[in-house]
């Protein structure tokens, strides 16, 4: 997503590129309404940070909380992101249920007077937890085991941006299990 947000930055002309998810499918529908929920405790947790005058803590002093953090350590403008997509103003789509926009009052009035560890359980429970395979529902759990496998075999990505058919900008990446 971080991606095809810069592409403008980049010099894509506006309107030249959308990137359009097929959510027609089980395991998309699942991975968006993980991505929604996600961008609903992000967009409350920096608003109760705002307000409270609590600074987001660097990933590396929250050790306590694992790898996955807290929703404050998601990009900055990863629920505005989230919202655009429901709104449909982004140039990212999903094709499919984008489901109901969060209310902003409602949540901001509902998480006003949590602490720190309120806000690790509801993003335990309803982020994290939906990570792990014990959490996947099983329809969608077989349905990802018989179109996908992850074997430990080296790969590797080129991101290649171009200009009037000319490359101007090149990234190359490693799987993270190569």
């Amino acid at each position: 997503m971080e991606e095809a947000k810069s592409l403008a930055a980049r010099g894509m002309p506006q309107g030249r590129f959308q990137l359009v998810i097929d959510g027609t499918t089980e395991e998309t529908l699942w991975g968006w309404r993980l991505l929604r929920r996600a961008g609903e405790l992000h967009d409350g947790m920096m608003n109760w940070s705002r307000v409270r005058g609590v600074r987001p803590q660097a990933m590396e002093s929250y050790g306590q909380y694992g790898r996955f953090g807290l929703p404050w350590h998601l990009p900055s403008d990863f629920s505005a992101t989230i919202r655009g997509i429901i709104q449909g103003t982004s140039i990212i789509r999903l094709d499919g249920d984008v489901g109901e926009l969060w209310d902003r009052d409602v949540l901001h009035h509902t998480t006003k007077a949590w602490n720190l560890g309120q806000w690790k359980k509801a993003w335990r429970k309803d982020v994290v937890g939906l990570t792990t395979s014990n959490a996947i529902d099983r329809a969608v759990q077989r349905a990802l085991n018989s179109k996908y496998s992850v074997e430990p075999r080296g790969c590797k990505s080129t991101l290649k941006i171009l200009r009037n058919g000319e490359v101007i900008q090149e990234a190359h990446h490693s799987c993270w299990w190569a």
